[in-house]
């Protein structure tokens, strides 16, 4: 952990990331803080004894310039936050308004098989008469539409009586 490069000048290698930092310093580009005592605890020991507190202090004292450059983090979000200034909200077309249709999605709707209202595909039962619109195949068991023939998983010609 502790060492002299080249220069004479002390450093110690971090054991969180493995940076080579000065030798007195008290927490690495990383915000992994050096033992006081000078005692060389491998990361995840030395992480356990530090408290929370100190965690914090840890990345608040991280220099700016350590490690990457936020320039380029800084001009992206400058860009995005303007584009976000600008940009307004996608109005979907009223197209449907216009037509009459009391849907905006159509294709979405089916006929009632016993008061022919109008109710969703998706729909367990029809909230008009309450009725049940899909039954199941007696053949292959899918979930089909109530007097739909033939059945469009198996082919089946009379899915109703199996």
């Amino acid at each position: 952990m502790w060492g002299q490069r080249k220069g004479g000048e002390d450093v110690k290698d971090c054991p969180n990331c493995g940076a080579v930092v000065a030798a007195e310093a008290e927490y690495c580009p990383c915000g992994f803080p050096f033992p006081d005592d000078g005692s060389s605890l491998s990361g995840p020991k030395a992480a356990r004894k530090v408290s929370a507190r100190e965690r914090r202090k840890a990345n608040r004292r991280v220099p700016k310039k350590a490690g990457r450059s936020n320039e380029k983090f800084e001009a992206e979000v400058s860009d995005v936050l303007e584009q976000l200034e600008v940009a307004t909200p996608a109005t979907r077309s009223s197209s449907w308004l216009e037509s009459g249709s009391s849907h905006a999605v159509t294709g979405q709707l089916m006929s009632c098989p016993a008061c022919k209202a109008e109710i969703s595909k998706r729909a367990g039962t029809c909230p008009k008469c309450g009725v049940d619109p899909f039954a199941k195949c007696g053949i292959c068991g899918s979930r089909i539409r109530t007097g739909s023939s033939p059945c469009p998983e198996c082919g089946d010609p009379d899915p109703f009586n199996p």
